[in-house]
């Protein structure tokens, strides 16, 4: 199924779980044939922003329901996600990774982030849905994926990126 395609259906689902409630991460799954992988839910415990060359650099903090605490980091784009005091990660790039909110409201970085001149984000404490959507193949080929390689190097990770698996 095409891009498009694929955005219209899940755009469908998520308006009818914010008009007549529902299980927003299931809806999302469902609209994305099964797809959608949950990586952790929980309340946005922080968020640091630094800009650089024209590119917001942000560290997502979420608590999870058990107190666990997963990272994702962002140049304008999630590109990781990790459990802390794990040596390895939850998702990375090229893998998409996406935020959710139980009403069924997606947030972007830019939403997430503090506003302005504002110090904190208005999102601290708002209960998310961090997902990830496994990459299209061509995204593993070896010219991209050294590029996606080169991209998790400059935030510290030198590992290979791990293959989100739906269902």
């Amino acid at each position: 199924m095409g891009g498009v395609r694929r955005a219209l259906r899940v755009g469908a689902a998520l308006k009818r779980v914010q008009q007549e409630g529902g299980d927003a991460v299931a809806a999302a799954s469902q609209a994305l044939d099964g797809q959608l992988v949950l990586l952790a839910q929980g309340e946005i415990s922080a968020v640091t922003v630094d800009e650089q060359g024209g590119f917001d650099r942000l560290q997502v903090t979420l608590r999870t329901d058990d107190g666990t605490l997963v990272h994702v980091l962002a140049v304008n784009e999630n590109l990781i996600a990790y459990t802390e005091g794990s040596a390895a990660p939850l998702a990375a790039a090229p893998d998409a990774l996406a935020w959710l909110t139980a009403d069924g409201h997606p947030l972007s970085n830019s939403e997430i982030r503090p506003a302005g001149t504002q110090a904190r984000s208005s999102h601290l404490g708002r209960r998310i849905s961090l997902l990830g959507l496994p990459a299209a193949p061509i995204l593993r080929t070896p010219t991209l994926a050294a590029g996606f390689a080169k991209v998790l190097a400059q935030l510290g990770y030198f590992g290979q990126a791990p293959q989100l698996k739906a269902g």
